[in-house]
């Protein structure tokens, strides 16, 4: 930045004047060498002072006079400036499916402060909408085969960083074994599964197998190679798929559960690699021929005994199998109660019971056949992970109860005790048949299939078993029925000679019904084969079953460089699509490695043309395209949506770009308005005639007509006007002619600059011819249909018959259509525009995410008189430094300030050949910051102007400041203690308004690059507010570092405001 210059036309003096004429001796005297101090000198310096004088007194003329000066010379005031800002439309779910926004859709803002008017916006194109939700975002590395998933921070509004390596995780890669019953294990299971390999792993892949216990993926014992169990059977003799064989499983005694995996419900185990596959020629993936399974499960019942030994002081105790203790002895028989055998055995309890119709708890004491015992009665129970194992080997644990019924004996004489007949049974899909009971020796009293006594007995689980509807619950079922016979006792007595029998019912009650169980079943093909790799699903059913077809279990990934997948729960439309993308920019990364931009057309990887303004994810912007028709949805990360990925080129690192949101449905608005058919005036025929737009300032893009024919006139004379305006070709006015001729309600023919208007008759009866602006009228023939426009004004000036033609008298001037707008107002926060103005059916709302940047107040005329000379000097050609740092203020009214660097490249090192031009956009902001796109017009118009060998080398980088924060802490003394809050605002507002890159400094015109920042300049600030007695204390600091009198600022950087804590005499300390 360089101090503001003064107000004259041209500065230079003689000895500037001097060396110019000098430099120009070759153009007309090649080789003259004029001697200093000889006469060709004298008269050189004689010249110098001449012109001098000359620009001394043009110095000293009226402002008025210069400012005419400089619009003779075609310096004019810049013009306002229109804020751009994203518009985000917030599309319903019920919305029709072909929901757009034209060009021109008109939104509006809150009006700003001390106004009532709206600021309206305009979107710059048309945009077509999508009524589903950007679901999913995932970034994959397929060189590293890791990925990230950002969904979860995109659905919270959380920015996140793209392939950023410590989000990373590797791609899955898992093997998907399904079998109903061979994996529907539980307690103590061993699952063996065999791969047959026609090519084995080149090198060893570790493998963790996995089963879902109705919550998460639970994992099997260590199946690591060279792991062995108790017995020494190694648990992996496939040695990570390097060779045939098997891996033994065993379970944690949890219990398997169905789950879905692709869409198919069963019970599953799989396979999960657990390292990385990146791409490697040298690495040799195993081929599959064949998959066998085979269980082994394990749940007896278990008894717990005292267990008394020598060397220990108390007894402890010890769980056995049931069936062991029973037959080694390991615990007495009972004598006179079968019911009280004093042992606690573990085992599965049905999960369902029923007495006849009744439903049982059978961990309470309980009624099997219930209290009204008699023929016919049954008792039913169902264990589904027993039942459904056909062979498996069940053993029952029945221990009865003492009841009430008990408590009746039978007399002495005359009395007998029923015996009851119980058959087992279960259903085999036809009729109830026969169950086939062991006891071998499991008794400890009574007989425990017919619930009168305590013992154990088995059964196997037959092939036939299938489910029957019982009580309205299709399960399968084993059922106890008392075929004959009863419980209880009968009895005689003798009344007065005569007998009577009687029969007293004792219903068996049970206090434990267990069950336990093994099985081992197997070896068979499993049910279903699934890989997952590629983050999708593959059948391997088939080639897993039968011989003679291969498949590999883990693939590499299909992509070959890094990618960004963007997942849409709804097709995009075939129409313009834009994607805002805001993305947080980083100095001095301003372009990213390029992207191919591909949707899944059913069958490939597609490419799809984009106009992407995010330089490849490293600046915010919009990312537009044209959805395509033929798009198809794909399962990939586990969801199926619509997806759109940008990949790199080139395989390369991808860089991690920090992402604050992706917005569907966007499109860039401009604050302007455009309005139409606006009737500027009529002319007089007269010379240099004006005339004015109703709505200021007026933007670049206006349509202006003259009406130079109308009325019978016109009709006679339209082929005259036609030829001189679109060219003396009878061609054109033939089709004119049948133009004209054509039926219809239309009522304009329009071609190239000419429109005629024409009545029912098909008769033209005006012909209005468009004129075009220029910068001046200095080149401008007696012919040419040029105007001059004010825009600030909107003041519209025609030629004077010289100079430019004059239109017509009696010609109608009509603004056909413009653009007003522009100005700082435009600048509104993110959120402002929430106001639809156009009715667009399916549109729930609008908002703009970020906020609206680069509207600019039109150049006052006092900025002109500092510009002009400036401009005067430079003449449309960089050279020096001043001259690159005058054109970045003219290339935009949103640029405060400019400082050139040369020789300075984009990492801030010395290298000849470069430039980089600094620029502050005008703004309030505490840290005013250009926006890319303000950054990339400043670059191009330095670019048209600069040398051509600096623009051919693509050297010349237009960036931000550096700013060093300046930490303040003081404790303030008020003069009136109860307005403490109020005084402590306004010291913290004067200061953020001191540090404030344009407003601020000692001067108030901002600070300079690397100018220090004195403790007594922020102590007079403070001082000066209103309210401030004194000030105690007061301390600057940079990055918590204490400073003393002077805070030095480096080079080439500028002060801003960092913390400031401010202390209040007998007050509370506070803080920003």
């Amino acid at each position: 930045m360089r101090p503001e210059p003064q107000l004259l036309l041209d500065p230079r003096r003689a000895r500037e004047l001097r060396d110019l004429l000098l430099s120009r001796r070759a153009a007309y005297l090649p080789g003259w060498e004029p001697p200093e101090g000889e006469a060709e000198d004298a008269l050189l310096w004689v010249a110098a002072r001449y012109l001098e004088a000359i620009l001394q007194r043009l110095n000293q003329a009226p402002e008025k006079n210069r400012l005419a000066f400089l619009d003779l010379l075609g310096v004019r005031l810049t013009p306002a400036q229109a804020a751009r800002a994203p518009i985000v439309f917030q599309v319903a779910e019920d919305a029709p499916p072909l929901t757009r926004a034209p060009a021109g859709t008109q939104l509006s803002a809150e009006p700003p402060p001390e106004s009532t008017t709206r600021v309206v916006f305009e979107t710059e194109t048309g945009v077509g909408f999508t009524r589903g939700r950007l679901q999913q975002v995932v970034s994959l590395w397929a060189g590293r085969d890791q990925y990230a998933d950002h969904s979860a921070a995109l659905a919270a509004g959380e920015p996140f960083q793209s392939f950023f390596k410590r989000e990373l995780q590797d791609t899955p890669h898992h093997i998907y074994i399904a079998h109903n019953p061979l994996l529907a294990i539980a307690g103590e299971a061993e699952v063996s599964l065999t791969f047959e390999l026609t090519q084995t792993s080149s090198e060893h892949l570790r493998i963790a197998w996995e089963y879902w216990d109705g919550e998460v993926w639970r994992g099997f014992k260590s199946a690591g190679a060279g792991c062995e169990d108790a017995g020494g059977e190694v648990l992996d003799s496939t040695q990570g798929l390097t060779q045939s064989g098997r891996f033994l499983l065993q379970s944690d005694c949890a219990e398997a559960k169905t789950t879905t995996v692709n869409g198919v419900e069963n019970f599953w185990i799989r396979g999960r690699l657990l390292e990385p596959l990146p791409p490697d020629p040298a690495q040799i993936l195993p081929l599959v021929e064949s998959i066998t399974l085979s269980t082994e499960i394990t749940r007896p019942l278990l008894a717990e005994l005292d267990e008394d030994v020598e060397e220990r002081p108390v007894a402890t105790r010890r769980r056995l199998p049931l069936w062991t203790a029973m037959r080694v002895g390991e615990f007495p028989t009972p004598q006179l109660n079968p019911c009280a055998v004093g042992i606690k055995v573990e085992g599965i309890e049905p999960d369902v019971a029923y007495a006849g119709a009744e439903k049982l708890d059978t961990s309470q004491t309980f009624f099997p056949f219930g209290q009204a015992v008699q023929p016919g009665s049954a008792f039913y129970f169902s264990n589904e992970e027993i039942f459904s194992k056909p062979g498996a080997e069940v053993t029952v644990y029945v221990q009865c109860a003492q009841t009430p019924y008990n408590a009746l004996s039978p007399p002495t004489t005359g009395s007998a005790n029923l015996t009851p007949d119980v058959v087992w049974e279960y259903w085999d899909g036809n009729r109830w048949r026969t169950l086939v009971l062991r006891s071998e020796g499991g008794v400890l009293g009574g007989v425990p299939e017919e619930f009168t006594g305590a013992g154990v007995f088995q059964f196997t689980v037959p092939d036939d078993m299938e489910p029957k509807e019982v009580n309205g619950e299709e399960l399968r079922w084993v059922r106890a029925r008392l075929r004959s016979g009863g419980y209880g006792y009968r009895a005689t007595v003798n009344i007065d000679g005569s007998e009577f029998s009687y029969v007293v019912t004792q219903p068996p009650a049970l206090a434990v019904f267990l069950l336990g169980y093994t099985w081992q079943h197997g070896p068979y093909h499993p049910d279903t084969v699934f890989a997952y790799n590629d983050f999708q699903y593959t059948d391997h059913t088939a080639e897993a079953r039968w011989p003679g077809q291969v498949f590999s279990p883990f693939t590499l990934v299909s992509d070959v460089t890094p990618a960004l997948y963007l997942g849409f729960t709804q097709p995009l439309p075939v129409d313009r699509f834009n994607l805002f993308v805001d993305v947080e920019e980083v100095r001095g990364e301003s372009e990213g490695p390029p992207l191919l931009w591909e949707y899944w057309d059913g069958f490939n990887w597609r490419s799809l043309p984009v106009e992407d303004e995010t330089n490849h994810l490293r600046v915010p912007g919009m990312v537009s395209l044209i959805g395509p028709a033929d798009a198809q949805p794909v399962a990939r990360f586990g969801e199926m949506l619509h997806w759109l990925r940008a990949r790199l080129k080139e395989d390369g690192p991808p860089g991690s770009p920090t992402i604050r949101a992706i917005y569907p449905n966007a499109v860039w608005a401009a604050q302007r308005q455009t309005l139409i058919n606006e009737p500027l005036g009529t002319s007089t025929g007269r010379p240099s005639q004006t005339f004015r737009f109703r709505q200021v300032p007026v933007l670049p893009g206006e349509h202006i007509e003259v009406r130079e024919l109308s009325g019978p006139r016109a009709n006679v004379e339209w082929r005259l006007l036609a030829m001189e305006v679109l060219g003396d070709d009878y061609a054109i006015i033939q089709q004119l002619e049948d133009e004209l001729r054509r039926e219809g309600t239309q009522a304009e023919v329009v071609m190239g600059d000419l429109r005629l208007e024409r009545d029912r008759n098909k008769q033209v009866t005006a012909v209005w011819v468009r004129w075009y602006g220029q910068d001046h009228l200095f080149f401008s023939g007696p012919d040419d249909r040029h105007y001059l426009l004010e825009r600030s004004r909107g003041q519209v000036l025609f030629g004077d018959g010289v100079q430019g033609r004059v239109p017509p008298a009696g010609a109608v001037i009509m603004a056909r259509q413009y653009v007003s707008g522009g100005g700082a107002a435009g600048n509104v926060k993110a959120g402002a525009i929430t106001q639809l103005l156009a009715g667009i059916g399916g549109i729930d709302g609008v908002t703009n995410p970020r906020p609206a940047e680069g509207g600019a107040d039109g150049e006052s005329l006092a900025g002109l008189s500092r510009r002009g000379p400036l401009t005067l000097r430079h003449r449309g050609r960089a050279l020096s430094p001043a001259d690159y740092e005058v054109m970045a203020v003219e290339a935009s009214p949103a640029v405060a300030v400019a400082r050139a660097l040369p020789t300075v490249d984009d990492g801030g090192r010395v290298r000849p050949g470069w430039l980089t031009l600094v620029i502050i956009p005008a703004s309030d902001a505490p840290r005013p910051w250009p926006s890319y796109g303000l950054r990339e017009h400043v670059r191009r118009t330095i670019a048209e102007r600069a040398p051509a060998d600096l623009v051919a080398a693509e050297q010349i980088v237009v960036t931000g400041p550096d700013y060093q924060e300046v930490d303040v802490d003081a404790l303030i003394v008020p003069s009136a203690p109860g307005e403490a809050g109020a005084i402590e605002q306004r010291v913290r507002e004067r200061l953020m308004r001191f540090f404030h890159p344009l407003h601020g400094g000692p001067t108030g015109r901002g600070w300079e690059p690397g100018r220090a920042v004195y403790l007594s300049d922020v102590a007079a600030v403070i001082e000066r507010v209103e309210g401030v007695d004194v000030v105690q204390e007061l301390a600057l600091m940079s990055n918590g570092v204490l400073q003393g009198e002077r805070l030095r600022i480096g080079p080439g950087r500028i002060a801003v405001a960092g913390q400031i804590r401010l202390r209040l005499a007998a007050a509370e300390q506070r803080s920003l």
